[in-house]
């Protein structure tokens, strides 16, 4: 007896979706329709999974592409190893590469007859089967990436070079196994000899994208900006390149510019907590944390999560050398948080930050407040009795100071609430891997 198949179609004209709920089971496919990507997404809540999954390309505020990406980095690794079969009429170079970026390669040509459509569906299905055919090699490659098994994926993309060295496909994913491998300098040495010839090519959003998270690896930020900015004029509406950039402006002390980006990332996709959270990261770095939390206070969690990355880019400032700014960090923190304990901690970071610069009286002042804010903070109390013990110690003649000269002797304790000069610091080594699992999961369940 022939396998049957499920298949989730997503389209938004009646019609077709009549015609597809009936011929689809001839290739014997059993399909679940959704007359849109709000539907689908709630569909998916409640699948583990399906064996094709069937788009209508062009459907308003080009939402198929959206939910592409958010099934992406759906936290159900099943789903996001399910292949896609687009539906297109007409569609334009720039729609062409944003497909090839979301890994869809099989298209069938509205408007939809049941002849071709069950010539194409039967044919896809045959391929998939053949365990030697390209699409079954390139799922494959697909799924050995999901499951981290770069090993096997560079596996697959060497036995496909071998067989296709003049494939742009074959180069493309190579360069995508050594990049996951993380044998950086082999992925950019595929990626820079390709560039030259790949004006007109479909993949190459998805080479510059790639070659710019090389260049993040390598902590050259500007670099990689001026790759994601030329792929995203070329599809704008890549989701988490959008991220990636507002992060990297966010680095190279641009706020005002990752503002807009992150507002961009909102108007395409309103569900968004991670996009709320990157606004919110753009407003306090202008010294708005009113607006920070704002922004995020809709999202549930988003203000936390803003608090965290505050505190953890305070750490990261402390230990930089860089109290006062690590200070300012922290006191722009304190205007988001509400709970004791929350405000506790961040008291007690302030402290901690001055006593590493040596000014003592301030860390004791902030040590007062954690310890008023929550009674039992045991650190606190020891830093405290720290303090009162470096004060009455007699400042020895000639001892240079901790902190700059400038900076103590202006007495300087913050900025007015704007986030310093802090250029790198947000370029964490796992900025691109944060973002390739889950920037807009938060939707998806």
């Amino acid at each position: 007896m022939s396998k049957i198949f499920s298949a989730l179609v997503i389209d938004d004209h009646d019609d077709e979706c009549m015609l597809l709920r009936v011929a689809l089971p001839k290739c014997g496919v059993t399909p679940t329709i959704c007359p849109n990507t709000a539907e689908a997404t709630k569909d998916i809540a409640n699948h583990d999974s399906y064996d094709f999954i069937f788009v209508d390309m062009h459907m308003s505020n080009k939402s198929a592409f959206v939910f592409l990406q958010l099934l992406g980095q759906h936290r159900n690794q099943a789903l996001r190893a399910v292949p896609i079969i687009g539906f297109v009429g007409r569609i334009n170079q720039s729609e062409l590469s944003g497909l090839a970026e979301a890994g869809v390669f099989n298209l069938i040509s509205k408007p939809l007859n049941e002849k071709t459509l069950l010539e194409k569906t039967n044919k896809i299905i045959a391929e998939y089967q053949d365990p030697k055919s390209a699409t079954s090699i390139d799922l494959a490659f697909r799924r050995a990436i999901l499951a981290a098994d770069s090993a096997a994926a560079l596996a697959i993309a060497k036995s496909n070079m071998e067989n296709n060295p003049k494939s742009m496909r074959s180069h493309v994913s190579l360069a995508v196994a050594y990049y996951y491998a993380k044998q950086n300098q082999d992925a950019k040495s595929v990626l820079t000899k390709l560039l030259p010839s790949m004006q007109d090519s479909l993949y190459l959003p998805h080479v510059l994208t790639l070659l710019a998270k090389v260049y993040i690896r390598e902590k050259q930020p500007q670099q990689a900006l001026q790759l994601l900015e030329k792929a995203q004029a070329i599809f704008p509406h890549n989701m988490e390149r959008l991220f990636l950039i507002g992060e990297l402006l966010l680095a190279t002390n641009k706020p005002a510019v990752a503002e807009q980006k992150f507002r961009t990332a909102i108007r395409f996709f309103p569900q968004s907590k991670s996009a709320r959270v990157g606004l919110g990261k753009a407003l306090v770095a202008q010294g708005n944390a009113d607006g920070a939390l704002e922004i995020t206070k809709s999202a549930p969690g988003a203000t936390q999560n803003l608090i965290s990355h505050l505190n953890r880019l305070g750490v990261g400032l402390s230990k930089a050398g860089k109290y006062e700014d690590a200070v300012a960090t922290y006191e722009t923190a304190l205007k988001l948080v509400r709970t004791p304990r929350e405000l506790s901690s961040l008291w007690y970071n302030i402290a901690l930050a001055w006593t590493k610069g040596g000014q003592y009286q301030k860390a004791s002042a902030a040590c007062t407040k954690s310890i008023q804010a929550e009674p039992t903070n045991e650190k606190a109390q020891a830093l405290l009795l720290r303090c009162g013990t470096e004060m009455a110690k007699p400042v020895q003649p000639g001892a240079a100071p901790t902190l700059n000269a400038a900076v103590a002797a202006a007495n300087v304790t913050t900025n007015g609430g704007i986030i310093p000069d802090i250029h790198l610091t947000l370029m964490s080594d796992d900025l691109v891997e944060r973002i390739e699992k889950g920037v807009l999961e938060d939707a998806m369940g």
